[in-house]
């Protein structure tokens, strides 16, 4: 389950990719579409999840453990605050060379070695599959011998 979860954000990427690819460089009425459409496009996904989320009932499981009580935040963070605080940094420098490189990498590729967009789309396209599976694959293998 946890490599499904994992393989949200190569999967939105890998269709940001393919419709970069796909509209970028078009042109309609003289007016190419480039960045700005694209980012109106984002609204799309956005709009999915609130219809998932007012369709979709939440399972029997999640219900039940709503009902019980849990201690607060401050609290929690009182209690465990060596392990927020490592929590903290840690994904700090995981959002730090995660972000740092796969997002920049594409305008990296454009502006420092000139690649097309077509070009940065494909490479971008097959690096975003490979994290799928790979998100699978060690998501399984967790699954496996992780617990």
């Amino acid at each position: 389950v946890s490599g499904i979860l994992q393989c949200g954000y190569p999967a939105g990427y890998l269709l940001a990719a393919v419709v970069y690819g796909l509209l970028y460089q078009q042109t309609i009425g003289g007016y190419t579409i480039g960045w700005r459409f694209m980012f109106l496009l984002s609204f799309i996904p956005a709009l999915i999840v609130l219809f998932i989320r007012s369709h979709v009932p939440e399972s029997p499981a999640f219900v039940e453990a709503q009902k019980s009580v849990k201690p607060g935040l401050l609290e929690t963070l009182q209690k465990h605050w060596g392990v927020a605080l490592y929590a903290v940094v840690l994904m700090m420098f995981f959002n730090f060379f995660s972000h740092g490189t796969q997002d920049l990498y594409p305008t990296f590729l454009k502006k420092q070695h000139g690649f097309d967009p077509h070009t940065v789309s494909w490479i971008t396209i097959v690096a975003n599959i490979g994290a799928i599976v790979g998100g699978l694959a060690f998501g399984a293998l967790s699954e496996k011998i992780g617990r």
